[in-house]
């Protein structure tokens, strides 16, 4: 009895280790996996630098503006009341 039960905990570790494994290996990052550079879809001093797409098939991106001729990230921030 007692060796049947110490097998029954050994398979059960063995089956949570192998689940836990599986559900950590599917967590990567899904985006910016990568080589090509980023685009930048822009007007004369403002755009949006369109990254590779997401999972889900929806663009990801961010503002920038032009200054100096660099692009350079904008960072938004709410507006704050008076």
């Amino acid at each position: 009895m007692w060796n049947r039960t110490r097998t029954l905990i050994a398979v059960l570790w063995i089956v949570s280790l192998v689940a836990v494994a599986r559900w950590a290996s599917a967590q990567g990052d899904p985006v910016l996996h990568t080589l090509q550079p980023p685009v930048v879809y822009a007007g004369e001093d403002v755009g949006f630098r369109v990254y590779p797409r997401a999972w889900n098939e929806q663009p990801v991106g961010r503002i920038v503006v032009r200054i100096d001729g660099e692009w350079r990230e904008v960072q938004i921030r709410p507006e704050t009341s008076r």
